[in-house]
């Protein structure tokens, strides 16, 4: 498994073919192996290692951005077991992407959500700031109590 990123990698490949760095200064530096810079300095055309991937690089990176955006906006992206991708494919993918995980939507009843409005939520807390204002609780800590919906 490489130790090292694409961007050091291309970075010290670089330095070589344009005789900034020799080939051992480059792999300590940039943390390459001195035989893989060796093999893409020498040799144009080196095919990629590894199995090759179903999606293009930018339509991967474009189901990543999709993918954290629809997290964002609290939409759920489920993926279809039966028409979907492979459970390999999943994992895979994954393990390249790792600033992406799975979770479980957790269950949100129906009062929390009529209470999580933008409207009641600004009521709520300009209500709170009139309260803070008038009482100013903050210089007396022992007065402020920490209550959910529970009682």
């Amino acid at each position: 498994m490489e130790k090292y990123s694409r961007e050091a990698f291309t970075t010290a490949v670089s330095a070589v073919k344009r005789n900034k760095l020799s080939l051992r200064k480059a792999a300590d530096e940039f943390g390459v192996p001195v035989t893989t810079i060796h093999n893409h300095v020498k040799t144009e055309n080196v095919a990629p290692r590894g199995r090759r991937h179903d999606l293009l690089e930018d339509d991967e990176r474009a189901l990543v951005g999709y993918l954290k955006y629809m997290a964002n906006e609290d939409h759920s992206t489920g993926i279809n077991s039966l028409k979907g991708p492979s459970n390999k494919w999943m994992r895979c993918f994954m393990k390249r992407h790792p600033e992406l995980s799975e979770r479980m939507a957790e269950y949100l009843d129906k009062a929390r959500a009529s209470m999580s409005t933008p409207e009641v939520m600004d009521t709520f807390f300009s209500f709170w700031g009139e309260i803070i204002a008038k009482y100013a609780p903050q210089n007396k800590p022992e007065q402020i109590f920490n209550c959910d919906e529970t009682g």
